[in-house]
């Protein structure tokens, strides 16, 4: 079995893109992979992350909607073709954009990936860079480079631990590749969402929406984002890169609205849990741009809208009630959009604003778990 990389083999003219970062390695991408033996470098890291792949079946993160996960590993099948069989998708409830995909076969998808991503070609290019990363066997290279100083140890930072992800603190993945194996897995990616017809022009856009966040961040609020930029191409030549080569690949895919439709179930969950990560600046730069969605457009602007009250710096408060405005006019508002208009109000010692705010949140959630609370601020503000 070739284990070097060969985009020949891949019969499409878009393979024939020159690929300097990779163009020395080979690999047959139409032959699975064994299982390697246990005493091996490679078998280790197979057990390693098989151990670590029955936590994750027990994580109470994981979203165990049956039919939501066969659509995303749909997707994933689509771009590892002759390996769908050995991809295990798990999509995991953590407000981190992140994906990754371990030397066995275990895919993980994170949910602030979930939330970030505009279509399935977005979603197509990140999931297609972590399978190039499986396709040339970069796990196995750092392993086999890091062992003599850290053994196993790097793995978690490679994949994450379920530690880890119960405590939302590491975003795991591709951190620790060389800047080497990110171009090589980006440009492997790219090629495997064009066969698989997925616009590949969509890749750099993936990109160019974490950079907004990134910019958004104040000195000291890290987003989230500096660790997988300090290890990652430098983002300016990442997407030059990426938007050259797809200038040669074909795929027209997109499918936003089937991607919109599919995660809205999800969207509010996935909404408060980005805003419990307390990262105003950068989650209030997401939501300007998700603001633009026309599709359950009021969630993000009651988002937006939370964000702002809960940041309170300068105009915030203003900005917060034009949201909240904003969400109730547009229709299908979260209830707690009249809490957040009742709460400020409140603040700001209008109390009949505030006390018909609040009024209307008890009249929408009149068993919520703070009724008893907004019951309270009712009665304090009626007196």
């Amino acid at each position: 079995m070739k284990r070097r990389l060969l985009l020949s083999s891949l019969s499409s003219s878009v393979l024939m893109l020159s690929l300097s970062a990779v163009a020395a390695e080979k690999i047959d991408f139409e032959s699975r992979y064994q299982r390697p033996s246990s005493d091996s470098d490679e078998g280790g890291l197979w057990g390693y992350m098989d151990r670590e792949e029955d936590k994750v079946k027990k994580s109470p993160f994981l979203i165990r909607d049956a039919q939501f996960k066969d659509y995303l590993s749909a997707i994933a099948c689509k771009l590892g073709e002759a390996h769908c069989p050995d991809i295990r998708v798990y999509p995991l409830m953590v407000p981190l954009f992140n994906a990754n995909m371990a030397p066995n076969g275990m895919m993980q998808i994170w949910s602030g990936l979930m939330l970030r991503v505009d279509n399935e070609a977005q979603l197509a290019a990140v999931l297609g860079h972590e399978i190039g990363h499986y396709l040339a066997r970069h796990s196995l290279q750092r392993l086999r480079d890091a062992k003599s100083r850290s053994g196993l140890g790097f793995v978690t930072g490679l994949f994450g631990a379920v530690g880890a992800i119960a405590s939302l603190g590491l975003a795991a993945g591709g951190f620790a590749y060389s800047r080497e194996h990110e171009t090589a897995a980006d440009e492997i990616g790219i090629s495997l969402m064009s066969k698989a017809g997925f616009d590949p022009n969509e890749s750099a856009a993936v990109w160019e929406n974490l950079q907004l966040e990134t910019k958004a961040s104040t000195e000291g609020e890290s987003s989230g984002f500096q660790q997988l930029f300090s290890t990652h191409p430098l983002p300016k030549d990442r997407q030059d890169n990426l938007k050259r080569i797809a200038l040669l690949s074909p795929g027209n895919i997109k499918n936003e609205e089937l991607w919109q439709n599919k995660v809205a179930p999800y969207l509010r969950i996935w909404l408060k849990d980005e805003i419990k990560r307390n990262k105003f600046d950068s989650t209030i730069a997401l939501l300007n741009r998700l603001t633009q969605r026309e599709k359950n457009k009021s969630e993000y602007l009651f988002s937006r809208g939370e964000a702002f009250r809960l940041r309170n710096k300068g105009e915030d408060f203003q900005l917060a009630i034009n949201d909240y405005k904003a969400a109730v006019l547009w229709g299908n508002e979260p209830a707690e959009a009249h809490k957040g208009l009742g709460l400020i109000y409140k603040a700001k010692g209008e109390k009949d604003l505030a006390k018909a705010s609040l009024l209307t949140y008890q009249a929408m959630e009149p068993n919520a778990s703070d009724s008893l609370l907004i019951k309270s601020y009712i009665e304090e503000l009626e007196s």
